[in-house]
């Protein structure tokens, strides 16, 4: 998965959680993640 894939995959698990829109204010464009070994998101950096 390339970083544009995570920060969709973060987005659109925030717009269930919170709301539609949710996502976006949340995750802006520049953030980046920290991976499992398994490839799963473990953390969003700033």
């Amino acid at each position: 998965m390339t970083t544009d894939a995570h920060l969709r995959k973060a987005r659109i698990v925030a717009d269930y959680q919170f709301g539609r829109g949710a996502g976006y204010s949340l995750f802006p464009d520049d953030v980046s993640f920290r991976l499992s070994t398994t490839g799963r998101i473990r953390q969003v950096l700033q």
